[in-house]
This record gives structure tokens, C-alpha cells and sequence, in this order.
């Protein structure tokens, strides 16, 4: 229910973010601050409990999600530039499509710390990022010395009471003194261009192993068509479509509608592969293709070939993803119903 709920709330603040003022900014960025913290409440709730299979889909979709929410709409207020979207983004998609690969020939490959460190990386990121932006040299070094204070506080609390403190503690302190150095030594575009580099270097660096893992794999058992076919999904809308952004801010919310589906129909696509052994070709097919036929038609219109509605096709592209997901879901429902309760 907490991970559900990060999703459901998810696109109000985004909204927030790119059409109000200076204060629904502030706002929305609050508001996108304690949505981040909930995979905090949802991962303490599963170590306690026990995590499902469900919650084992639902969190890793749900981050992607998040993650997607907030690059597209910083590319959209151009505060970064929108080659790092797709960066980011075709690393995560890439990865999502590798995972059912993987799955599907009932190979896996354990998700490492900086995985996991990569996601609180990517979320404090663009929170930093954005602070460098909108406030002042002096408030920037103020406010990360204070949130470095309490963190140091924090990690020497634990290891009074306990043997080790979490992982992401000392990481995290580290990220917000090089912040303040940053707001202290280098203008404010170098300093977001320097935590950008850091946060894509870090991003695909924590998916390296498990690239480097499915090569292994497709060497020995086969790259196949189904795997073609994913691949092509991968490019159509993390490279392809995610690229437009930068050139039409306007479609972002509808681009994002899209990519959330997306994201969302990968993690159908790992449940059905490792609980079935099969990987459907034509979700992936019809919607990579439709992507693709979308960036023609959008740097088609850029470049003054032809002249189209961007908006309206973007929105096209979002219900048929839509319309994809949810027919994807309907044929495979029994698989999430068993998963409700059952525990990993």
C-alpha cells in the first residue's frame, strides 16, 4: 500500500514542479522529498513482515518510476540537459529488459549495494540539483553543512546501539559536504553539471555487473528474437523518445504517463518470465514500434519536414501504452493475485 501510494501521488507534485511558481516548487519539492522517503517505510515494513512477491515487483517499478518523474521534468525546466535523461533512463530500461531475459532462462544475478545505493544516489541527486539551483550560495553550503551535521549524528547514534549503521548513511554524508564544496568553489552550472556526471557515472556503473553477467549468459544459451524485440522497446523509448523532451517540453507529462506504463509492463514482463517461462513478443513489439514511429514523426516536424500535432501524438503514444499494460495485466492477473500474499 505504501509503494502503491508512492505511485498513485507521484504525478501531482510533478505537475506542481513544472507549471507553478516559485513557491509550488518549493512545494512539489517537499512533497516529492517525503514521497522519496517512503521506500525508506516500505523496505523497513518488509524486513519486519517478511516482503511478498508483490512488493518484490511493485518497489523496484515504483523507484524507476520516481526516478523517471524527476529527470523528465528537470530536462523539461531545462536544468539539466536532456542527452543525461537518456542516459539515466536507457540504463534502467536496458536493465529491466535484461532481468526477463535472464529470467526467462532461469538465470538471475543478486542486486549488489551500490544498486541499491544508485537509487538513493539518483533521488537525493536531483534533490541536490535542484537546491544548487534555487537557492543562494550561502543558504546552499548552510543547508548541506546542517544535513551532513545530522547525518554524521546519525551514523555515530547507531554504532553506540548497534554493531553497524545503514550502509547508505556515510555515502550520503559524503554527497552533501562535496555539495557545499561545489556551492563554495564552482558556479552553479558547473556544480550541477559535476553532480549530473556523478549520478549517470554511478548509475550505470552499479548496472555493470549485471550487463556484464547477461553477456555471459546469451554467449552460452543464445540471443533470440524475443530478446531483439526487447531490445528495440529499450531504444524506442528510453533513447528515441525520452530525447524529445528536451526539444518539446510541453509533451513531458504525457511522455511520462508513457514511460511509467512502460516501466511498469517490464515488471509484468519479469513476474510472467520467472513464474511461467514465458516472454510475450507483441506488448513490446507494438509499443517500441509505435515509439520509434512517434520520434519520426516528432524530429520529422523539428527539423521541418512535415508538421504534426507533437502533443496530440505523445498523447496517443501514452494511451497506447496504456491500452497495452492493462490488456497485458488482464491476461496474466492470476499471477498477481497468487502473488498478493505470498511471501519471498
Amino acid at each position: 500500500m505504501v509503494t502503491v501510494g508512492r505511485i498513485i501521488l507521484l504525478p501531482t507534485p510533478c505537475a506542481m514542479l513544472l507549471y507553478g511558481g516559485v513557491g509550488m516548487q518549493w512545494a512539489a519539492f517537499v512533497w516529492l522529498s517525503i514521497l522519496g522517503a517512503t521506500d525508506f517505510v516500505d523496505g523497513y515494513m518488509a524486513r519486519k513482515e517478511g516482503p511478498t512477491k508483490l512488493g518484490g515487483l511493485l518497489d523496484p517499478a515504483a523507484d524507476k518510476m520516481f526516478v523517471a518523474a524527476l529527470t523528465l521534468s528537470l530536462m523539461a525546466m531545462h536544468i539539466i540537459p536532456f542527452w543525461a535523461g537518456s542516459a539515466i533512463l536507457s540504463r534502467e530500461f536496458l536493465l529491466t529488459a535484461l532481468r526477463a531475459s535472464l529470467a526467462l532462462r532461469q538465470e538471475s544475478i543478486p542486486t549488489s549495494k551500490l544498486a541499491k545505493l544508485k537509487t538513493i544516489c539518483q533521488m537525493g541527486g536531483f534533490g541536490t540539483i535542484f537546491l544548487t539551483v534555487a537557492l543562494s550560495q550561502v543558504l546552499l553550503i548552510a543547508v548541506s553543512l546542517t544535513i551532513a551535521l545530522g547525518l554524521a549524528i546519525t551514523w555515530f547514534g547507531y554504532r553506540r546501539k548497534r554493531p553497524r549503521a545503514p550502509f547508505w548513511v556515510l555515502p550520503v554524508f559524503g554527497s552533501f559536504i562535496l555539495v557545499a564544496l561545489l556551492g563554495w568553489l564552482v558556479s552553479d552550472h558547473t556544480a550541477v553539471m559535476i553532480q549530473l556526471s556523478i549520478i549517470i557515472a554511478l548509475t550505470w556503473l552499479s548496472g555493470l555487473d549485471y550487463i556484464v553477467g547477461s553477456v555471459r549468459v546469451f554467449r552460452k544459451m543464445g540471443f533470440d528474437g524475443r530478446d531483439l524485440v526487447r531490445l528495440l522497446w529499450v531504444l524506442g523509448h528510453s533513447v528515441a523518445v525520452v530525447l524529445l523532451v528536451g526539444i518539446y517540453p510541453s509533451i513531458v507529462l504525457p511522455i511520462l504517463i508513457s514511460l511509467s506504463f512502460e516501466l511498469a509492463l517490464g515488471g509484468i514482463d519479469l513476474v510472467v518470465a520467472a513464474e511461467e517461462g514465458y516472454a510475450g513478443v507483441w506488448p513490446f513489439l507494438i509499443t517500441g514500434v509505435g515509439a520509434l514511429l512517434f520520434a519520426c514523426l516528432a524530429y520529422g516536424s523539428a527539423i521541418g519536414l512535415w508538421h504534426v500535432d507533437i502533443m496530440l501524438f505523445a498523447i496517443l503514444l501514452a494511451c497506447l501504452s496504456g491500452v497495452v499494460f492493462f490488456a497485458t495485466f488482464i491476461r496474466w492477473r492470476h499471477l498477481f493475485r497468487r502473488a498478493l500474499s505470498e511471501k519471498i
